[in-house]
């Protein structure tokens, strides 16, 4: 709920405030203090916590000037205004209306209404306040309504000054304004302590300035790079903190962005400085740093990214055969998914071997568990050795803990490096052990594929001889659509389906 600070120009409204705070249920604090102590209370109150702070007339104009925190002014209404001109229904002087534009708005009908002549002092700025009391008394008004004057500014030009006092409706709308506002701002606060939050642990060292270079960020990391702490690095030049953390040469030259390596603490570091726009124009830059060793552990972790879960979305049904040879390598593909027999799928790319996989996988009895995807393209000796064959502690492996209790798919495994194939094969050998002695150890199915024979591989000297008969169980060949057309129809049948599933059309066939 938003904490709302009134400051009350006079006792009288503060029990105004009291009535209205109890029928919106909003907690509120009141304060009693007009012009300059409302303003001395509002700035020792302001650092309690509080969200917006409402006022009324030269008080609230008092506070708007130099408080930080946002103010709601409590408008007076067309009935306020009526309220207070009765109360110089027979005065013999000339009688002025002084405010802003939305003040005067009516008046002059009010006055009609009241068989009052008035006379009207528009005021839109701060500083035309008492020169239009000014010019208000060299017309001779004596008696001004208004509720941004106070009578000590007006007394020495000799004029009468009569405060519109606002009613219960003004200050039920002040408040639900200030509720509102309060709401508002206290979700920017959540949004903006979860996005400090996230820049504070963040990784890499980061340091923001404004558009005049001054230091605006500054989260954990960058404190011990450039070893500084927030507090004293805050509302500095750049520059001041470290040579690096100069834009000037950016914003002249327009570059958007720089890349960099430089020497912070005597480590390489990568630093990325980025200008920040808004509407077309620089409002501040950005530097990123990240430590070189950092880059390296980041290369090495990519090489995660080559053996990782995915759905396993094609069941054999999914998978199109009417031609002979496609039939019966379905059927045996049913057949190996009931056993623990490692499997080999030759095909061409594109021909659907993983497809085939994931239906022997969601047939079998470790469909429960996770389809994880080795690409053995994507890793290199030494890069990916730690990450695949690493002990997790009293779990294994990092590969078979990973795909334990589902399948394993070896992609493109003939492309796999001799060093990694020696590991996997120690592995594999260690898992059949295992199994022996405790067989309610769950490890994975191995299915593995490749675009060709792997005996041609073995024969050149570029696949293990051992690890091809530990992974040569049963084996599946799929032949290309060339060799396939009877099935093209029916793949056009389905390409059509997905595709007006897809985009919301109609399609009915293909000539």
């Amino acid at each position: 709920m938003a904490r709302i600070l009134v400051i009350a120009p006079s006792s009288g409204l503060k029990e105004l405030f009291i009535e209205a705070s109890l029928k919106l249920q909003q907690e509120i604090t009141i304060e009693v203090g007009k012009g300059e102590e409302g303003l001395t209370i509002a700035r020792k109150q302001e650092k309690n916590g509080y969200d917006v702070i409402v006022s009324h007339g030269t008080t609230a104009h008092l506070l708007y000037q130099h408080c930080r925190l946002p103010v709601v002014e409590v408008q007076t209404s067309g009935y306020d205004m009526i309220r207070t001109l009765m109360l110089l229904q027979g005065f013999p002087g000339k009688v002025g209306i002084l405010g802003s534009n939305r003040t005067l708005q009516g008046a002059e009908t009010i006055g009609t209404l009241l068989t009052m002549p008035l006379n009207f002092f528009p005021v839109e700025q701060e500083e035309e306040r008492l020169p239009a009391v000014q010019q208000a008394a060299a017309q001779g008004i004596q008696a001004i309504v208004s509720d941004i004057i106070g009578q000590a500014e007006a007394a020495s030009y000799g004029v009468h000054v009569l405060a519109i006092i606002p009613g219960q409706e003004a200050v039920m709308s002040a408040l639900t304004e200030a509720k509102r506002l309060g709401a508002s701002i206290n979700r920017t606060k959540q949004q903006h302590m979860f996005l400090a939050g996230i820049l504070s642990e963040y990784e890499d060292a980061i340091i923001a300035v404004d558009n005049k270079g001054v230091i605006r960020l500054v989260n954990k990391k960058a404190e011990a790079l450039f070893a500084i702490k927030e507090e004293q690095a805050m509302e500095k030049p750049g520059r001041e903190v470290h040579p690096l953390l100069q834009f000037t040469d950016m914003v002249k030259t327009q570059s958007f962005s720089i890349e960099e390596i430089h020497s912070i603490a005597n480590q390489n570091v990568l630093v990325k400085k980025r200008l920040l726009y808004h509407n077309g124009k620089p409002i501040g830059a950005v530097a990123v740093c990240k430590e070189a060793s950092g880059l390296k552990q980041m290369e090495n972790r990519m090489s995660c990214f080559s053996f990782t879960p995915q759905q396993s979305r094609m069941h054999f049904p999914h998978l199109i055969a009417t031609t002979e040879e496609m039939i019966e390598t379905l059927e045996t593909a049913r057949l190996f998914s009931k056993h623990d027999t490692p499997i080999l799928i030759y095909g061409e790319t594109g021909t659907g071997k993983q497809s085939l996989a994931e239906a022997i996988h969601n047939e079998s009895p470790w469909r429960e568990g996770p389809f994880v995807v080795l690409d053995c393209t994507a890793i290199g000796e030494g890069t990916a050795e730690e990450e695949l064959f690493g002990e997790v502690k009293g779990e294994g492996s990092n590969i078979f803990n990973l795909a334990k209790g589902g399948t394993l798919y070896l992609q493109d495994v003939g492309s796999m490096p001799l060093a990694l194939q020696d590991r996997f094969i120690c592995l594999l050998q260690r898992r059949h052990t295992i199994e022996r002695i405790d067989s309610a150890q769950s490890s994975p199915r191995i299915i593995a594929a490749h675009i060709h024979d792997l005996k041609s591989e073995v024969e050149a000297g570029r696949f293990r001889e051992e690890l091809y008969r530990l992974l040569h169980g049963g084996v599946l060949r799929l032949p290309p659509l060339r060799k396939r057309k009877q099935d093209i129809p029916e793949f056009i049948r389905w390409f059509i389906i997905s595709f007006n599933m897809r985009e919301g059309k109609q399609i009915v066939g293909a000539r």
